[in-house]
Formats: structure tokens, sequence, C-alpha cells
């Protein structure tokens, strides 16, 4: 641990983290927003050091406390994106955040949170603890509408609240606010009453309603594709639902009696919950069948023949959001790698008077290798949209372009693939197979020969989340290769939106030291939540409630994916060197971190990409290699300046390099203003010889006899008070002109007699 002092308030941060001006300017803004003042309350932040705002938490609570004589009160409510990364940051508190200066706590059920946080406090409330740890859509479900006589007064007033992975806020909120119900749940929900029914009369009623809610349930009609999704808004759902609602509603207790599923309570109660709001229900909430078949949404017994499932799906984040800000917390941070844009989060959220505040990690340019690749191997152009990804020459140029990776990065690290879909990696990976290189071996197996290579199939029969099961087999195969492979590497493929991506800290650096990007994620609009989603975003731009449109929507989404891996990368690029490729011309720098933007180039000859991408790799086994000398206390060459290790003057050179360098950009931009300079100058001579020719003839004497004499009451009179005489149609052309001419010249004429006067 180490100490640093802002505005008089001693901070305890993690002796590995960042240091510099920039942290301590980021614990300055922490503290204006931890006054909990009404234009300083809301604040975002974006970071990758999320422990450093945690701890400055911890420093100024106790500089308040320690400064006042009321009771200890305040606590600090840290959530994070899942359970596992709660878990993860619970485990490492005393040894990264600063658990030696503050008490901590899981927050993990409806009892503890009561104790923590009710407005009426029990009698046996124990101590408030400093850090109460706790995830997304724990805490935000809890806050959910209830029952009257089972809602908990919360109260935020004395807390201040961290929303760590501010990437999957959005995505949490909605799905908090999503139900959904198969058709297999509610047949078994209707078996148990009849079985109930048989020992107690008090349910036939109930027997009877369900039974028609089944009929009803089965007889709606799936989607099954297409651009029409048939939906029920809120007020249909209320209506087809209130009979089964209020009398769900008085046999609620059921689930504590009889062991029965209670899946259809939690569906029709949370109709219930918002019923009490018509105009959310009716704008923000949709229903749809759907007969896609998802293990956890379905009982023990189905199997998935033509079941159907009730989605009730959440459009606006910001109905769940509001529920915490109503609360009152004393101040609110959301943080995360991933956060810009702003705005669209903002708006999203429903947030008003928000400071966003954004910090870059400090990373050296020569750790970091990032390249748009716009034209692959074969000189095919990369591009990944739904006319071209089944084309089978793109195919295989993506297949050949990463076998050059392959064979250009150092054998004992791993590379990780990422695709768009699933089925895009399945086909590719297909294609591969049957493509012989030679007579002896497909392409899949030159992967294979560089790199023990599998993917990441989707697989829906396993009991628990497939996401979930699929990762875990993933973390072990890359485990198992990394003994196995004796130096040989490993290759990942996976896709953008799968759980791999979101739990891409659990992979070793080491297995992802290259990272390719084999598309553009955009997400799949044949999903009807994504379609709604984005037909909700596109009605409320058209109504001006939104400043984004269902287009920008879906942009944003892909790259909220593509910047989570980028973060990930960055994060732990400090101590490593990593390498990142954007397959695909679509990919726009302009939309990337900003701390990577300067280090993308978009390579459009795929030669010059691997003699950079060689290039790059060199100069890092050389400074790995100078940095191992260093370490081993290696001879220390003679110079000029006396006995330096070869480390240091590589070091000196980069920074010579980079002063020369900058000095070269400096001396081309003078080059190129003296050269404008020249060509306006030229220009300017060449614009007043042509004007110089063009007066010239109006300005010489009318020869003798030429035509008419200028009248007596014509005069034209010129700055040096010279009386030139001249005819009118000179004086008329002078006048003409006179705007083109450098010469200040005036004309100053009588006007004529009129014409009688004048015979």
């Amino acid at each position: 641990m180490r100490k640093v002092v802002v505005n008089g308030v001693e901070v305890w941060l993690p002796a590995d983290s960042g240091g510099g001006p920039q942290q301590e300017v980021m614990i300055d803004k922490c503290f204006e927003t931890f006054k909990g003042l009404p234009e300083d309350k809301y604040a975002i932040i974006e970071t990758n050091e999320s422990e450093t705002i945690v701890c400055a938490a911890i420093g100024w609570l106790l500089h308040h406390l320690n400064n006042s004589t009321g009771k200890d009160k305040s606590k600090i409510l840290y959530m994070c994106g899942s359970d596992w990364e709660c878990l993860r940051r619970f485990a490492d508190f005393e040894s990264t955040i600063g658990g030696h200066h503050a008490r901590k706590i899981m927050l993990d059920s409806r009892e503890t949170m009561e104790k923590l946080f009710s407005k009426y406090p029990h009698e046996e409330k124990t101590c408030s603890p400093q850090v109460i740890f706790t995830w997304h859509t724990f805490f935000l479900l809890e806050l959910l509408p209830g029952f009257p006589e089972k809602e908990i007064q919360f109260t935020l007033e004395d807390t201040l609240v961290i929303l760590d992975d501010a990437h999957v806020l959005e995505d949490n909120c909605i799905n908090v606010g999503s139900r959904a119900l198969s058709h297999c749940k509610v047949d078994k929900y209707c078996q148990q009453l009849d079985t109930i029914s048989e020992h107690n009369s008090d349910y036939v009623k109930l027997c009877a309603l369900m039974a028609k809610f089944r009929k009803e349930f089965k007889g709606t009609k799936p989607y099954i594709g297409g651009d029409i999704i048939v939906t029920y808004n809120g007020g249909e759902i209320k209506n087809k639902f209130q009979l089964y609602m209020d009398q769900l509603v008085r046999e609620r207790d059921l689930r504590n009696t009889f062991d029965i599923d209670v899946d259809i309570f939690d569906f029709v109660s949370h109709v219930y919950k918002f019923s009490v709001s018509p105009e959310v229900l009716n704008n923000v909430f949709k229903m749809y069948s759907v007969t896609e078949f998802k293990r956890e949404q379905h009982s023990e017994e189905c199997r998935g023949e033509l079941c159907r499932t009730f989605e009730l799906v959440c459009l606006d984040p910001s109905v769940i959001m509001e529920r915490l800000v109503k609360l009152n917390p004393h101040s609110l941070i959301i943080t995360g790698a991933t956060v810009t844009p702003f705005d669209p989060l903002i708006d999203e959220l429903g947030l008003s008077q928000v400071k966003n505040y954004e910090f870059q990690p400090i990373v050296e340019d020569f750790k970091i290798f990032a390249r748009i690749v716009s034209c692959g191997a074969g000189g095919y152009f990369l591009n990944s949209n739904e006319s071209v990804r089944n084309d089978s020459d793109y195919r295989l140029s993506l297949g050949k372009t990463i076998l050059e990776i392959f064979a250009l990065t150092p054998s004992s690290k791993g590379i990780m693939v990422f695709f768009p879909a699933y089925h895009m990696m399945q086909d590719c990976k297909m294609q591969w197979k049957n493509h012989s290189v030679s007579t002896e071996c497909s392409l899949w197996d030159m992967f294979c020969k560089y790199r023990d290579t599998f993917t990441v199939t989707r697989d829906s029969t396993v009991s628990m989340g497939y996401d979930e099961v699929c990762c875990k087999n993933a973390l072990e195969r890359l485990t198992k290769s990394r003994k196995d492979s004796h130096g040989k590497g490993c290759c990942l493929m996976t896709v953008f939106h799968g759980q791999i991506s979101k739990d891409l800290k659990l992979i070793s650096f080491d297995d992802r030291r290259v990272v390719v990007m084999a598309g553009f994620p955009y997400p799949p609009v044949s999903d009807p939540k994504i379609r709604l989603k984005r037909d909700f975003n596109s009605s409320q731009y058209k109504e001006k409630k939104s400043n984004m449109d269902g287009a920008h929507f879906l942009r944003r989404k892909a790259y909220r994916a593509i910047r989570h891996i980028v973060d990930r990368q960055i994060d732990v690029a400090g101590n490593h060197h990593a390498i990142i490729l954007f397959c695909d011309e679509r990919f726009d720098a302009r939309d990337l971190p900003k701390w990577i933007r300067k280090n993308v180039t978009n390579e459009k000859r795929f030669e010059e990409l691997l003699f950079e991408m060689k290039d790059f790799s060199d100069s890092i086994n050389q400074r790995v290699e100078w940095f191992n000398e260093a370490k081993a206390g290696s001879t220390q060459p003679e110079t000029q300046f006396g006995g330096v290790r070869r480390w240091e003057l590589e070091q000196v050179r980069l920074d010579c390099n980079k002063v020369k360098k900058g000095n070269e950009m400096l001396e081309g931009l003078k080059k190129r203003l003296t050269e404008d300079l020249l060509s306006l100058q030229t220009l300017k001579e060449e614009l007043q010889k042509s004007l110089d020719e063009k007066l010239k003839p109006l300005l010489q004497e009318p020869e003798a006899g030429s035509g008419d004499q200028q009248p007596a009451d014509a005069q034209m009179v010129v700055e040096e008070n010279e009386n030139v005489p001249s005819s009118p149609q000179k004086a008329e052309a002078e006048n003409m002109n006179i705007s083109f001419s450098p010469l200040k010249i005036s004309t100053r004429k009588r006007p004529y007699p009129p014409e009688t006067d004048r015979k």
C-alpha cells in the first residue's frame, strides 16, 4: 500500500496501481462528487482503475468521520457487473483495495439488505459496514415494486454508490425488467394445482383459470422470423392477465405451503408490479411468443419440441435506473473502462446534471500494435456483412490471413479470434477443413500445426446456462492446452457477444497476446429483442424524446463489444505487449478509445501489415532480452557517459527518436507553410499582372478624331488630384472595372442634363 494526500485527505492506494498527476486529479474529481451537492451529485468516470475510486471513497469517509462527532452511518455500496466479478473483488479487497482501513460485507440476500438499508431498521441491526459488495442485477431486482406488505422502505441517503462495469449496466437494467415464461412450466404448474385441488377445494377456481390461461397461451402466434413481430403492449398484457393476477396475488402463499413452480408467480407478479403505472406499462414493455429453445427457461422434462415461450421485454433501462435514483443516494459514480461516448449512456439511463470525466491509461506506444486490416491474403477486401460473409472467397481469404498471423506470432503466445456470430464461425471452420492447402493437409490442419486450435460451440442441451458451461469448458481446455502443448501455444475462436468476451479477465494474457477481430459485430437484427429495441429507439427519436435512433443503437452496441475487448487488452499492456487486428474494412478508428486511436492505422496492403507486425515482434523480443540481461546484472558496456546497461541505452535511444520525430514533424510543417506562402505570393503577382493588362487600354489617351470628346460637365478625379480627360465610354468602363483594380480610383460625375437640354 502507498499513501497519497489530495486536498488534505489521506488515500491509501494499492502498491501496483498507476500513479502520477492523472490519478490525483481523478481522486479530486471523486471528492467533488462525494460532497453530494446537487450540481456534483452524479458523475461518470471512464477509467480502468476502479479500485482507485473505491480507495478515494474510503479515504474521504475516514476523513469525514474523524472530523465529525456523529455516529458512523456512512457506507460505500460497490456494485459490479456480475456475481463472479463481485466475488473476485471481495476476495481481493484486503490486498488490493485497502481492506486494512475499512470493513466489508457481501450483500447477497434480502435479509441482509433489510438490515443495511431499511428506512425503519430492526432492533438487532448490527454496526453498518463501510464497504458493501454486490452486483447490479441482485440489487436492482430488490428495488422493483412489490406487494405493499412485502416492500422494504429503502434509503441511501448516507451511502456513496459506485456502479462499476458501466458497459453492462444498460443490459443488466433491461434484464432486470424482463421476464420469460415457457408453456412447459405452465403445464407443470397446472398439474401441480390439480393435485393440490384434490385435497383442498379452495383452489378449484384457480385451476379453472389456469386451464383457460394454458389454452390461450397455446393459441398465441409465435415469432418465427421476418420483419413482423406479433407483440402485446402493456395495456393488452394487463387485460390478458388481470384475472390471473388477482387470483394469484390472493393465493401467493401457495409457494410457501406447497412445492409449486414459482416462475408463474414471478411472471404474473412482475406485470402486476408495473400495472400501477399504465403509461410505463404501455410504452416500455412488449410481450411476444417464440419457439426458440433456451434450457434455463424450460422445465427439466421439456425437450423443446415446439415449446413456446412468452418473452416480456423492458425496452427502456431508465425505468429501472430511476428507482435507484429515487432512493436519493448521497452521491452516485458510474465507472468502467468502456463508457464513452457519454451522452448516449446518460440518455439511456435517464440521468440529468451528470458530470463526466475521462482518464486514459498510461501505456507506452511501443507496447501496442493495432491495425485495421482492409485487405486480406490474396488481395480480397475483408467485409463481413450479410451479403459477403457467405462468399467462399471471403472465408478463404480470412482463413489465410489468420494463418499468416499464426506464423508471425511467437510460438509460446496465444491468439484469440472473435467472430460476429456462431453460424459464421462454424461455416468458416467447415470450409477451412474442406480446403486443401496441399495433398496432405487442409487449412484447418495448418492452424493446428501452429497452435492448439479450438472453437467455443453453442451447446443448448446442458442443464444450466449454455454460455456459462461453454465458458467453463473453454477455460479448462486453455489450461490443459497450456500444460500439454510444450510451448506451442493455443488459439481460441469465439464470438463477440458470448460469455468468453464478458469474462475475458479469467483468461491469462499469454493466451490472448494477439487478438483478431474477424468481422464487425453488429447485433443480430433477427433477435426479437434487438429488433424491438431498435424500433423503440427510432420511435423515441422521432418524438424527440431521445437523441439516439435505431441505427445509432445498433452501431453503438457493436462498438461497445469492440471497446470492451480492446480495453481488456490495454488493461494489461502496461506490463506486456499486445497486438490487436481489426479484420474488416468497416472499422473506423474514430469510434475506438482515444488512448488507442493514435496507434491505429488503416493498412490496405497485406504485405505491409506482415512486415510491420514482424518488425514489432522483433523489437519486443529485443527489449525483453535486454530487460532480462538487466535483471541478471550483466556487464555494463563502457561509454563516454560511464557504465550504463544496454536497456538504459535503449530507453535513451527511444526518447531521442521521439524528440527527433517531433522535430521532423515541425520541420515538415514549416516547409509546407513556406511553400504555401510562396504559392500565394506567386498567385498575387499573376493576378496583379493580369489586372494591369486589363486596365492598360482603358487608361490610354483617345486618338484624335476617334470618337466623341468628353463632355464639359463630366470629370474624373484620381487620388493624386490629377484631372485626366476621358470619354464617357471610357469612364463607364472604368466604373465597371473599379472593384478589380488595386489602384484606389474614385469616379465623380455630375449627372447628365435631360436629353432635351442637351439638344
